[in-house]
């Protein structure tokens, strides 16, 4: 996830969250919460991880938000082969950007 939002642009950003909803397919989605340690040139994923099908995330960042509680995270939806079709960054003032990776993108 986290190499998609460092090789990809950003194609969306939804400004609500019932915006990103409107984006998002059905299905499960993989959360992680962005929390990435660097030893030397080392790095490692050391955030919380959890899968939600789409009424689940969708309620859980509304009340993450509704407690001003939100942390930053990233939001792909299931894969099976290679990279995920879209990742979400999530900031922790309730931003959202979506990003697909380089091979799905279209156009210059």
């Amino acid at each position: 996830m986290l190499a998609i939002i460092h090789q990809a642009n950003t194609n969306r950003s939804p400004r609500t969250l019932d915006a990103l909803a409107a984006e998002l397919a059905d299905g499960r989605y993989w959360l992680a919460q962005k929390l990435v340690v660097a030893k030397g040139r080392t790095r490692r994923f050391a955030g919380a991880f959890a899968i939600a099908r789409k009424p689940e995330l969708i309620e859980f960042l509304a009340g993450a938000i509704d407690q001003g509680d939100l942390r930053e995270m990233l939001i792909a939806a299931e894969w099976t082969d290679g990279e995920p079709n879209l990742v979400v960054h999530v900031g922790e003032d309730g931003s959202f950007a979506i990003h697909t990776p380089a091979s799905a993108r279209i156009g210059p």
